[in-house]
Parts: structure tokens; C-alpha cells; sequence
């Protein structure tokens, strides 16, 4: 019967690929005290896997250092760094370039037996564009603004003009948030968006006087606003309230 290993810490991390991209191990040190426990990260990283690498140690030295790096086709890299001391608590460090294309985040990762899961997204965008089909210029609150996923490239503009049009773009793994643009002091627009559930809408007040409409979705999604019973600005001022 073989001798039962008492490990005192280990480190697991459970990496989740979701991008298109195959991933190459350029470089790694992940070194345990016995090979039939320690599990390296593997070389290769196919589009969509999830994979798993183990580093243990049975001495009470802990470890640190340790980490795991890919690169990637387009001339991108990730890196993975974890640390499991006897002296202090654990830390860990997930990067990735270029760093406006894509997103690497962890969670877990506490105790003397950690669990870390990493997941590696490619960003997306998203193109607002807000009509105003009234002949009213519409001004933006600053205060209304409300991120909860995403972050803007560009930020929505302090007003809309009359007729006219105005776009910004977001960045990020998913885009959730709103605004809100007044014509007068009671009546405007509030405009929300929330891709995860692909939600899109705008409430326009007062409802007996102004009627909001959307359309696309992501990439792309487009509000509208205008008078109740159609009263739209001329034909050259925009698409109609359907986007069609």
C-alpha cells in the first residue's frame, strides 16, 4: 500500500476559454513536490475549453511565483500568476494584451486548498444612436447615467438638437445601463439597454404626450422619440419610429 501524501496547500485553477482563439503555453512554473499529484498546465487551449492545472506542495514552505502564460494568433498573451505562501495569505494576478480586445477576471482563490476559477473573454462593442424627432432640442442629466456593465469609448453628448442625431459606444464583455435626456423640465426620455437579456427601451413622458420606439440589437441598437400620433419632423430628418 503506498504512503498516504498529507498535502498542506494547493492551488487549482480552472481556466474557462471562452473566446475563438486557440492559446499556446509560452512559459510556466507550476513545480509540486510530487509529479503524480502536480498537474501543469497543458500546452495547448483549444476555442471554448476549460481546463484545469494543480500545483501542491506537502512541506510547509508553501509557494509563490508561480505561473502559467499563452500567447495567441493575433500576437496577444495572458498570464496567470498565483501564490500560496506559508507566511501570508494568498495573491493572485490575471492580465492579458492588448487589453482592449479582451478581458481576463478570477474568483475564489482563499484557504490553504484554493480553487481559483479564471475566465478569458474577447470584448465586444455596442453602437447607440438616439433620434430626436422632435422640434424641441433634448438635453442629457449627467446625473441619470447608470453603468452597470461596460464602459463608454465615447459618452453620450450633453444634447441632441432638434431633428437631429447623436451616437456613443460602449465597450466590454456585456453592456447594461440607461440615461436620461429632458426636453423641459417634465418631459424627455429615459433610455435603457441591457444586452445579457437583450433588452432595449425607452420610456417617454408624459406618455399622453410623447411615444419612444427601438430597434437593432447588439452590435447596433437605435432609440427614438417622438410627438404621440406621428408627429414626426420631415421625412429628411431620420428614419421612421420603426427604424425600418
Amino acid at each position: 500500500m503506498s504512503e498516504k501524501i498529507d498535502f498542506n496547500r494547493s492551488t487549482t485553477v480552472n481556466f474557462y476559454n471562452n473566446t475563438s482563439l486557440t492559446l499556446n503555453r509560452t512559459g510556466f512554473s507550476c513545480e509540486g513536490d510530487s509529479i503524480l499529484h502536480n498537474v501543469a498546465p497543458p500546452s495547448v487551449i483549444q476555442p471554448g475549453q476549460q481546463v484545469q492545472w494543480i500545483q501542491k506542495v506537502s512541506s510547509l514552505q508553501g509557494y509563490s511565483n508561480s505561473y502559467a502564460s499563452y500567447g495567441f494568433s493575433s500576437g496577444g498573451s495572458l498570464t496567470v500568476e498565483w501564490s500560496n505562501p506559508i507566511s501570508s495569505g494568498n495573491t493572485y494576478s490575471v492580465s492579458c494584451n492588448p487589453s482592449s480586445d479582451y478581458n481576463i477576471t478570477y474568483t475564489g482563490g482563499s484557504g490553504t486548498e484554493a480553487t481559483i476559477s479564471v475566465d478569458f473573454v474577447q470584448k465586444t462593442k455596442l453602437d447607440i444612436t438616439f433620434y430626436n424627432q422632435n422640434v424641441l432640442e433634448l438635453t442629457l442629466d449627467p446625473a441619470s447615467i447608470q453603468i452597470q456593465d461596460g464602459e463608454f469609448i465615447t459618452q453620450p453628448p450633453a444634447s441632441i438638437a432638434a431633428g437631429g442625431q447623436a451616437s456613443w459606444t460602449m465597450d466590454g464583455v456585456g453592456f447594461k445601463g440607461s440615461c436620461h435626456y429632458w426636453f423641459d423640465s417634465v418631459s424627455g426620455a429615459k433610455l435603457s439597454w441591457d444586452t445579457s437579456n437583450n433588452q432595449y427601451s425607452i420610456d417617454a413622458e408624459p406618455t399622453y404626450e410623447y411615444t419612444g420606439n427601438t430597434s437593432g440589437s447588439t452590435p447596433s441598437v437605435s432609440f427614438y422619440v417622438q410627438l404621440q400620433g406621428g408627429g414626426l419632423l420631415g421625412s429628411g430628418d431620420g428614419p421612421p419610429a420603426d427604424g425600418s
